[in-house]
Order: C-alpha cells, then sequence, then structure tokens
C-alpha cells in the first residue's frame, strides 16, 4: 500500500515524571497519511503516555513533534488544545464522556467546544451512532449506558469531526469481537478515506495485525 509523507513526525520525544521512576524516549517516530500503526508492548510500558504526548496533552520534555508540519513541542496550551479539537480524534481508555450530557451532546461536543457546530454535523453523528449500534440510545444520558455502549460513544465522538489524526487508546477493549470488528473497519475505513492516521494501542495480536504495521514501545521506556 502507498503512504503519503508529512502526517505526524517525532524526534527525541522524551518525558519522565518527577518521581523519576518512569523515562520515556522516542528516538523517531514518523506516520504517513493514509496510514494505520499499532503501539505494542508489555503493561506499562508507556503506551497511554505516549499517545498524550502526540496528542498534546502531555508536555513534551524535549525533543520536536510536528503534526502535518504545524510545531507543537513549543506551541502555547492553548494552540495545542485547538489543534487538538479541530485535527484529533481521541479515544481514551476511560472513555472520558461527561455522564450527564446525552449521547448526542457527547458526540457532537468536539464540535461545539470549536465553535463550528453545524446541522450538516448533527448527521454525520447520527451515522456513525447508527454504525455502532447506539442509535436507540441517542437521546439516552452517557452515565446509563454499559461500559461497552460508552466505548462506542466515544469511538463516534473521535470520528465525528473527521480528524486527520485519531489516537486511540485500547477502542475495543469492552467489546465483543462482533462489535470489536465493527470500531476497526470504522477506524480503518475512516483513515482510508480521509487519508488521516490511526495510532492505536491494543494488546490484542489478532487487532493489531489488521494495522499497516506495529511499533514496539518497550525499548523507548526505562
Amino acid at each position: 500500500m502507498m503512504f503519503h509523507p508529512g502526517m505526524l513526525h517525532a524526534r527525541d520525544l522524551q518525558f519522565s515524571y518527577p518521581s523519576g521512576g518512569f523515562r520515556l524516549r522516542v528516538p523517531e517516530l514518523s506516520v504517513a497519511e493514509g496510514e494505520t500503526v499499532a503501539l505494542s508492548g508489555p503493561s506499562g510500558t508507556g503506551k497511554t503516555t505516549l499517545l498524550k504526548l502526540l496528542a498534546g496533552i502531555l508536555p513534551i520534555q524535549n525533543g520536536t513533534l510536528t503534526l502535518q508540519s504545524q510545531e507543537m513541542t513549543q506551541a502555547a496550551p492553548s494552540n495545542r488544545r485547538a489543534l487538538r479539537r479541530q485535527q484529533m480524534g481521541l479515544v481514551f481508555q476511560d472513555f472520558a464522556l461527561l455522564d450527564y450530557l446525552s449521547v448526542r451532546d457527547n458526540v457532537l461536543l468536539p464540535l461545539r467546544l470549536a465553535g463550528e457546530l453545524k446541522p450538516a454535523h448533527e448527521e454525520r453523528a447520527k451515522e456513525l451512532v447508527e454504525q455502532l449500534d447506539l442509535k436507540r440510545h441517542w437521546q439516552h444520558l452517557a452515565g446509563e449506558l454499559s461500559q461497552g455502549e460508552r466505548q462506542r460513544v466515544a469511538v463516534a465522538r473521535a470520528l465525528v469531526h473527521e480528524p486527520k489524526l485519531v489516537l486511540a487508546d485500547e477502542p475495543t477493549s469492552a467489546l465483543d469481537p462482533k462489535r470489536g470488528s465493527v470500531v476497526m473497519d470504522l477506524l480503518i475505513h475512516h483513515v482510508r478515506e480521509k487519508q488521516a492516521a490511526l495510532i492505536m494501542v491494543s494488546h490484542d495480536a489478532g487487532l493489531m495485525s489488521s494495522l499497516d504495521r506495529t511499533v514496539s514501545v518497550e525499548a523507548w521506556t526505562s
């Protein structure tokens, strides 16, 4: 498969916690448009930490990180937040839904926060929710849902604004194989159709094999 260059590039990326018990150093990581990448490694080797660094949630202590030629390393927190809302779709391990909002409002939240919510986006949200078998929960509060349903809402929210980069932390961990397959098909289809990119954490060898390549994080931590 041919990939277009220039989506995300990290060089000598470094992060450590003040306690000194964990250090992550990424010599180089490049992800192209249209590419899907799995991050592998035992628990505690920094996969989630790396996703948060790439998302601009955690501060980069050294090195460089660019997303579509935009330099994120020295960007102000407000600029990183804006870039995250506009260009990234995030699926967190704990889903990060607002329990007091409906499925509809949770899915549309990134667009509302960015001040870009339009009628067409609601149709896009409805389409995603239906594809993820959540249509009957459209007006239900997120706090009323099962773990698997919450995870699928998080996936819909990550894709609703058609991001160029999707960062997903075990996006099928609460799902049965059938629904997990639907989620993976949806993520990969988005990447191929929009020439986006996916970086995903998983412990499932079967899921990782469906992506273009796997990057081991274990050697990057100490």
